[in-house]
């Protein structure tokens, strides 16, 4: 199964910690409604963040890989019209990927990327024409 857009079961929800699913270390942690999963894989996309305004802080996403989470921050931009469909660009950044799994980097990059590219736009995928991304 590759990864798809969807809302949380209420049984999906009950298997999770989420109580480590936070966008910054003294923030709430986040109790999400929707994710980009591949079930096959048991791997998962969340926000955790929104984007403030440009000067105030990036989004924030976490990837769930192996059962460890991998908290990321991100930057995008549509061109383009929702109507005809939009690129997307995005810039990821601030990986936080653990020590003892560093050796694995590239693979964590490479199931990063494809998350993303189902992602779309705000877990939307039907309107986006492209994705672009540019890693830090």
């Amino acid at each position: 199964m590759a990864f798809v857009n969807e809302l949380i079961s209420e049984e999906d929800k009950q298997k999770i910690d989420w109580t480590k699913f936070k966008a910054y270390p003294y923030s709430n942690p986040h109790s999400p409604w929707k994710w980009t999963v591949d079930k096959d894989r048991d791997v998962f996309l969340v926000m955790l963040c929104g984007q403030g305004r440009e000067e105030e802080h990036p989004e924030v996403y976490a990837l769930s890989w192996k059962g460890v989470i991998i908290r990321f921050e991100a930057e995008r931009d549509c061109k383009g019209m929702f109507v005809s469909g939009v690129d997307m660009f995005w810039h990821i950044f601030n990986i936080e990927v653990p020590l003892h799994f560093e050796d694995q980097r590239q693979e964590i990059l490479g199931v990063l990327k494809e998350a993303i590219d189902a992602h779309g736009s705000v877990y939307k995928r039907e309107q986006v024409k492209s994705v672009h991304i540019d890693i830090d």
